[in-house]
C-alpha cells in the first residue's frame, strides 16, 4: 500500500486543510525542536488537521548531543503528545546540523544512543516510535543494530528509494506542491497502515477517553460565562480573558478547546465554562457604540443589528435596551 502525505512545521503557512484532504491521507507534524523550544505553528496546524479530519502524526528535531538532552527533549515532546490522539508514529528527527558539530560533536555510538532512547521513553510511554533521517545519514551515523528494531521514516529525494534496511515512510521530496498550500512541502510516502496498526496493538493511546476532550454541550449560537480562554482549539495555555462572555460561533470537535468564541476572541472548552446565559438585554451608556457592545459580547454589530432591527448601526441612544 501506498498512502500520500506530508510534513508540515513553521516552514509552511497558510495551509487550506480542507483542499488539501484531494490530495493528502496524512501529515506529520513538528511540534518541537532542540531543549526545548516549540514548534510556533504546531497548535494551528494540529487544529486544521482534526477539523478537517485528516490523520497525523508528531515529530521533534533533535539538537541533543548526549542523554541528559536528549531526556529533556523526549519529556518535553510527550508533554504535548499527550494533549492529542496522533492516528501516525511518534517520531525522532536526528539528521546532520551545525548545531551539533559545535556544541560537542557527538559520535556515532552517542547518537545512536540518544536515538535508543528516545525511542525506548516513546514506546514506554505507549506510543508507536520511528525514527527520521537522510539515506547518508541512515548509512554512515546511525547504522547501529541497536536502532533496527525501530521503524524508519527515510528521507531519500529521489525517483525510488535505495536504502536497503526497512522502513515505513518515504519523505521523497521537499519540492511538492499540493492545492491549498502556498510555497512547496515536503511529500511522502507511507507503506504501512499505520492507524490500523497503532489502533491494533493498543498504542497512541487512542484507544482511551482523552481527560481534555470536551463533552461538548454546548452549540453554535449559545451566549456563554466562561473564565479562561485559549489561543487556539489545540493549545494547552489557559489565559485570563478580557470579557467574560461571549457567543459561540464556531465548534471544531474532537479538540481541546472545541468552541470558538466571537469572531476569533479566543477558544474555550467545557471546563472553562461557568454557565450559560439564555439571553442578556443590555442599557446603552451614554458614549456607547454597538460595535463596542458587539466587542464586550463576543458578537458582530451586524448580528445585533438584525438581531434587535436596529436599521442603523451608527444610531442607538442611552437607555435603549439592546437583547444581546
Amino acid at each position: 500500500m501506498e498512502l500520500q502525505g506530508i510534513d508540515i512545521s513553521s516552514h509552511n503557512r497558510d495551509i487550506d486543510y480542507e483542499k488539501i484532504k484531494e490530495a493528502v491521507d496524512f501529515a506529520m507534524v513538528r511540534t518541537s525542536y532542540g531543549f526545548f523550544n516549540e514548534d510556533s505553528m504546531y497548535e494551528a496546524h494540529l487544529s486544521g488537521l482534526m477539523a478537517a479530519q485528516i490523520p497525523y502524526g508528531l515529530y521533534h528535531y533533535s539538537y541533543a548531543t548526549n542523554l541528559e538532552q536528549a531526556a529533556e527533549e523526549v519529556n518535553g515532546f510527550l508533554n504535548i503528545a499527550k494533549n492529542y490522539k496522533p492516528e501516525y508514529p511518534l517520531a525522532i528527527d536526528m539528521e546532520y546540523d551545525e548545531w551539533k558539530v559545535q556544541n560537542g560533536n557527538p559520535t556515532p555510538e552517542t547518537l545512536i544512543d540518544i536515538c535508543a532512547y528516545f525511542c525506548e521513553k516513546l514506546e514506554e510511554a505507549g506510543y508507536y516510535a520511528i525514527i527520521y533521517s537522510n539515506l547518508n545519514y541512515f548509512q554512515t551515523v546511525l547504522n547501529g543494530p541497536k536502532l533496527d528494531q525501530y521503524d524508519k521514516w527515510l528521507a531519500e529525494w529521489s525517483s525510488e528509494p535505495t536504502y536497503q534496511k526497512k522502513f515505513g515512510m518515504w519523505q521523497y521530496t521537499s519540492n511538492g506542491e499540493i492545492i491549498g498550500i502556498n510555497g512547496r512541502v515536503d511529500r511522502d510516502i507511507a507503506y504501512l497502515d499505520y492507524p490500523n496498526l497503532i489502533r491494533e496493538a493498543g498504542l497512541n493511546h487512542l484507544g482511551e477517553e482523552s481527560v481534555i476532550s470536551p463533552s461538548e454541550n454546548y452549540k453554535v449560537g449559545d451566549m456563554v460565562h466562561y473564565h479562561e480562554i485559549y489561543t487556539s482549539s489545540t493549545s494547552t495555555k489557559a489565559l485570563k480573558p478580557t470579557y467574560s462572555t461571549g457567543i459561540i460561533t464556531k465548534i471544531i470537535p474532537r479538540t481541546p478547546n472545541p468552541y470558538l468564541i466571537g469572531n476569533g476572541t479566543g477558544w474555550i472548552n467545557d471546563t472553562s465554562i461557568d454557565y450559560k446565559i439564555n439571553q442578556i438585554e443590555y442599557v446603552v451608556q451614554p458614549g456607547d457604540t454597538l460595535s463596542a457592545i458587539a466587542l464586550k459580547y463576543g458578537t458582530t454589530y451586524q448580528a445585533l443589528a438584525k438581531k434587535n432591527g436596529i436599521p442603523n448601526p451608527d444610531l442607538i441612544y442611552p437607555g435603549q435596551r439592546i437583547i444581546i
